[in-house]
C-alpha cells in the first residue's frame, strides 16, 4: 500500500487542476478548478460565489474529486478519486488558506494575477469571490498491478 500512497502523492503534486463534482436537488455538476493543497491533503480553490458548483455546495457539501493528467499515454495514466466534504471559508480560516493558495502559481502571469487576491476581506461580503476548502474522507487510485481489469483501491496519504 505504501507504493500506492507514493503514486497518489505524485498525482497531487504533479497536477494543478482537479475536477470537482457537486450535486444539488438531484442535478450533478462537474467543474475543472485550479487547486492548492496543504500538508494534510486538504484542497483549496477560489470561485465566484454565484457559480453552479458553489451554489451546489451550499445545498450539499458532499463532493467527489478527480485528479489526473490528460497528457499521459493511456497505459501510463493513473488518477486519484476522492470522497470529500467542501465548505466556504470564513474570516478566521482565510489568511492560512490564501497563503497556501497564493504560493501555488505555476506561471508568471498567474503570479501577477494573484497579486490582486491577497486580502482575506475581499473573499467576504459583497465581493464576488470566495475561498473553499475540500476535506477528503477517502482517497482511491487504480491498482497498477492489476492489468486485466481496473480495480480501484483505497489509499491512505497521512
Amino acid at each position: 500500500m505504501k507504493n500506492l500512497a507514493v503514486i497518489a502523492r505524485k498525482i497531487i503534486k504533479k497536477n494543478i487542476y482537479l475536477t470537482l463534482a457537486t450535486t444539488a436537488k438531484g442535478r450533478p455538476w462537474a467543474s475543472p478548478l485550479f487547486y492548492a493543497y496543504d500538508k494534510n491533503y486538504n484542497f483549496y480553490f477560489v470561485s465566484e460565489k454565484t457559480s453552479q458548483h458553489t451554489r451546489n455546495l451550499k445545498v450539499n457539501p458532499r463532493v467527489a474529486v478527480a485528479i489526473f493528467s490528460s497528457q499521459e499515454k493511456p497505459e501510463a495514466v493513473n488518477g486519484l478519486q476522492i470522497k470529500a466534504k467542501a465548505t466556504e471559508l470564513g474570516l478566521r480560516e482565510l489568511p492560512h488558506a490564501l497563503l497556501i493558495y497564493l504560493r501555488r502559481p505555476e506561471t508568471k502571469l498567474m503570479a501577477e494575477r494573484f497579486k490582486n487576491y491577497r486580502n482575506p476581506l475581499e473573499y467576504l461580503g459583497r465581493f464576488p469571490f470566495r475561498c473553499y476548502k475540500i476535506m477528503p474522507e477517502k482517497f482511491y487510485i487504480l491498482d497498477p498491478k492489476i492489468t486485466k481489469k481496473d480495480k480501484r483501491v483505497e489509499v491512505r496519504l497521512n
